[in-house]
């Protein structure tokens, strides 16, 4: 135990230091490219912005429909009751690791009935559909119409993220299989986690988890077309395109594997401004994807105001 608490700290400041590397980094990429004479140009489009916040919470409790038909495929637990944990888990995206947003999935679910292997499991997959499927979205709006200054790098990685999309798409109608071997491969894993409970079987019929694809991709849309909003709200000359849709579901995904950065704090910023800097300065993308981090944040917080009520006293009921 000692040698636990020795090492703890000395942890915690590594991984500080780290994501204060990379948001130091990311801040610096994005002062360089500052103009403030492009400040001018700016005029705040408040029906785009409204429109755009309606459209985030659509795509939020989407998603949250789609996780629970992963999850909780059985329904054992209240539709009401999921979203809170799904909405108030998710929090832990802030907290550097990702790894949180599971644990605390796991934690309030278990005591539904559902076992802590399926719960990880399952959360790990619904993850996986989603990191997926929003490159995928990515490589199909980017193929459909590619920007013209885009250069070769961007049409290959649309093709990449394509092509993995497809292959993922077919192979979820072979899921059952996939899954077996999944299971003997990470069997010690699964009695690690939860060594009271069998390994969990594949619960979902053939078409299941090819629908929750889709739909998944139908939601990232939905968050591209918010995005193109406030992309709009800031930058009133600017015209809708594909590109512009697709942006915000490929900075996601890769904001999502920057596992050390709270909520891919500055990662996901660089990459929209990497993208809309083919579109407009750099500048007014900076100003763009600040917009579109406040938007996003504001509205997930908002919603969760709705459900941290429900939820203390849920905690307050379980401890008395």
């Amino acid at each position: 135990m000692a040698e636990t608490r020795t090492h703890t700290p000395i942890l915690f400041w590594l991984r500080s230091l780290f994501v204060a590397i990379v948001l130091g980094s990311a801040g610096f990429f994005l002062g360089s490219l500052w103009d403030s004479g492009v400040l001018s140009q700016i005029r705040f489009n408040t029906g785009y912005l409204l429109l755009a916040g309606l459209l985030l919470t659509l795509h939020n409790y989407w998603m949250g429909f789609l996780s629970r038909n992963i999850v909780d495929y059985s329904a054992r637990v209240p539709f009401h009751d999921f979203l809170m944990v799904n909405f108030i888990s998710h929090l832990g995206r802030y907290i550097p690791g990702k790894v949180w947003m599971i644990i605390a999935k796991v934690s309030l679910l278990k005591r539904y009935g559902h076992s802590k292997s399926w719960l990880v499991l399952a959360s790990a997959a619904e993850i996986a559909l989603a990191w997926v499927s929003a490159l995928f979205v990515f490589g199909v709006l980017v193929g459909l119409d590619p920007p013209v200054a885009s250069g070769p790098s961007v049409i290959l990685s649309a093709r990449i993220c394509l092509g993995a999309g497809l292959a993922l798409f077919m192979g979820l109608f072979w899921a059952k299989s996939v899954w077996k071997v999944s299971i003997r491969l990470f069997s010690g894993y699964t009695r690690y986690i939860d060594p009271d409970s069998p390994p969990p079987s594949f619960p979902y019929s053939g078409s299941t988890l090819p629908l929750i694809f889709v739909g998944m991709m139908a939601t990232w849309l939905i968050q591209g077309f918010a995005f193109g909003c406030i992309a709009m709200a800031v930058n009133t000359q600017l015209e809708w395109s594909p590109f512009l849709i697709a942006i915000y579901p490929a900075a996601w995904a890769m904001g999502f594997v920057a596992f050390v950065v709270p909520s891919g704090l500055g990662v996901r910023e660089g990459f929209i401004v990497l993208g809309l800097s083919i579109l407009m300065p750099a500048t007014m993308a900076i100003v763009i994807a600040l917009a579109a981090r406040v938007v996003s944040t504001f509205v997930e917080l908002l919603i969760n105001l709705f459900y941290v009520k429900p939820f203390l006293t849920m905690k307050t009921v379980e401890t008395g």
